[in-house]
């Protein structure tokens, strides 16, 4: 059972939580909700998997939907890819959950998304790239090289893994100066060691760009990347650092 990207719930922060879909089966599996866009559509009905949070201290702990485990806090960014639109389980499914000996739902492939939603793009991130005429940004699994700082003789750290994203499109910048732009933005592990350059002047609101660590990307090869801006990005359940690159001529 999916909800396919619809509303299920109304929530003021997202989180994980246990949830169990099996009536008659225990087994938990970990739940994170996230933000969807205001025009998706409700559930058509009333179901059993909708947010506990406030009941915790009120009610018993219920047999199915969602139960009272932790519940780390998320920052609700959409899953990549995200399902954008159809509806898995029927209604009583919904209401009373899943039968123990049904079979699972085979998956898109290199998804987590049930082929009884339909497949979005896969080349996007948290949606439908915005003003592409319905193509998505190009999206590949590689790997980087990372000299520090830019220009330097030698790299840092080699053969990086990275998620490579073009995004041109969002990146362009603004005026006036004091922006960041950016051509693409790749994803690495947390614990990668990699910087921007830019800065604050104390009592202003703007930032001063300079060149940070440089990427060449794919590892060993001749196309060269100065890093923009470096933050942190949960997907998926998983916080990785988003590094947002402009490109650089060789």
């Amino acid at each position: 059972m999916s909800p396919c990207g619809r509303i299920v719930e109304c929530l003021r922060s997202c989180y994980t939580a246990d949830f169990v879909f099996y009536d008659g089966d225990p087994t938990r599996n970990k739940v994170i909700w996230y933000w969807v866009p205001d025009d998706r559509k409700f559930m058509p009905f009333g179901h059993s998997f909708g947010s506990r949070i406030y009941d915790r201290d009120e009610l018993d702990e219920p047999t199915i939907g969602e139960q009272f485990s932790p519940v780390p806090w998320r920052g609700g960014q959409a899953p990549c890819p995200e399902p954008l639109k159809g509806l898995c389980g029927t209604e009583e499914e919904w209401e009373r959950g899943l039968d123990a000996d049904r079979d699972p739902v085979e998956a898109w492939p290199h998804t987590l998304i049930p082929k009884c939603c339909p497949l979005p793009l896969i080349g996007c991130c948290g949606g439908i790239a915005i003003g592409r005429f319905g193509f998505g940004a190009c999206h590949m699994e590689s790997t980087c090289d990372i000299y520090s700082p830019f220009g330097a003789v030698a790299p840092a750290f080699t053969n990086v893994p990275i998620q490579f994203v073009e995004d041109l499109l969002n990146g362009r910048g603004s005026s006036p100066n004091n922006t960041v732009a950016w051509t693409h933005y790749i994803d690495v592990a947390q614990g990668v060691v990699i910087s921007d350059g830019v800065t604050r002047t104390a009592s202003l609101n703007t930032l001063d760009y300079a060149d940070g660590d440089e990427v060449r990307i794919p590892t060993g090869g001749g196309t060269r990347y100065v890093v923009v801006w470096v933050t942190l990005c949960d997907t998926e359940g998983t916080v990785v650092k988003r590094v947002f690159l402009m490109r650089h001529s060789p």
